[in-house]
């Protein structure tokens, strides 16, 4: 977790057969080269993506860990912390940031349709129901509640739902609240992010950079950064793959499918939607010679 000399932030990027899983954590050994995260807009996407520890084992061999160890340091002697990336990232610590981030694009897209009703539905069936005693320890056991499980930090919480909110008439529970959450969500998963100055070596001078104590922070940049665009754009900043459903941010109006993976060409997503549409028609076009065969007397 580096400045580059031109200011740009820099990420690990392990090599393949060095990222492997002990006692639930996911560790990664040397060697490995950096990248630039900031530069790969499919990042979010990627990690929303995950959903089982093959799938985050397949991430981090692309893009690294996500940095668990490194959101104990003090952003702001960043550069006199030792960042320990042999520690690893718990994976239910992993696998709750990626359902957060899923989550919380999901809210983003939710938004962008303007359908309050839909908007409720929705989060009202994302949630789970756990005992009421996790937020009040004197409470019956038998009595549950709804709550959504998130990723904080290096926290993983349980956030009661519910639809009371401050006594204003303008409050809007379904979009007041998603946006509330997002700001909150975005705020508490990128605490270590921020603008420093870098000693630009072999020019003598210095030039301004961002950093972040780990790769997850760099993401949950880019979530917010979406977010923001919210109320201006008239186009969607976050759309659904038409082939997985996950969402994605949008570089190019054209987009209908997650975008490539960073280090490939392509729409992997996009590809499978083509390739299983060209069986489809293949086998249209066969049933429509079968049936226009003439008869055999």
């Amino acid at each position: 977790m580096t400045i580059a000399e031109d200011g740009r932030w820099q990420w690990m990027q392990p090599f393949p057969d060095t990222v492997k899983i002990e006692a639930d954590i996911i560790k990664v050994t040397p060697p490995w080269q950096f990248y630039y995260p900031l530069e790969v807009p499919s990042l979010p996407n990627a990690l929303a993506k995950i959903d089982h520890k093959e799938a985050a084992v397949a991430f981090v061999q692309k893009y690294g860990l996500l940095g668990y160890s490194g959101l104990g340091q003090d952003p702001i002697h960043l550069e006199t912390s030792k960042y320990r990336p042999y520690e690893g990232d718990p994976l239910s610590w992993f696998l709750a940031q990626a359902s957060t981030v899923r989550f919380v694009l999901n809210l983003i897209v939710m938004l962008q349709n303007n359908d309050e009703r839909a908007l409720n539905d929705w989060i009202m069936a994302q949630a789970v129901s756990i005992p009421f005693k996790v937020f009040d320890p004197s409470a019956p056991k038998e009595v549950r509640i709804p709550a959504h499980v998130l990723a904080e930090g290096q926290e993983v919480v349980h956030m009661h739902y519910s639809e009371e909110g401050p006594p204003c008439e303008t409050y809007n529970f379904g979009i007041d609240w998603a946006l509330s959450l997002i700001a909150f969500l975005v705020n508490v998963n990128t605490y270590g992010f921020r603008r420093r100055l870098v000693h630009y070596y072999t020019k003598k001078r210095l030039v301004p950079g961002l950093s972040a104590r780990a790769l997850i922070e760099a993401i949950w940049y880019m979530v917010g950064q979406a977010a923001l665009s919210l109320p201006k754009s008239k186009l969607p900043v976050i759309r659904l793959c038409e082939e997985c459903g996950t969402p994605f941010l949008v570089t190019d109006r054209r987009q209908r499918f997650c975008p490539g993976d960073g280090f490939s060409r392509g729409s992997l997503c996009g590809a499978r939607y083509r390739m299983r549409r060209s069986r489809q028609n293949r086998q249209e076009r066969r049933n429509r010679n079968g049936q226009e065969a003439p008869r055999s007397r």
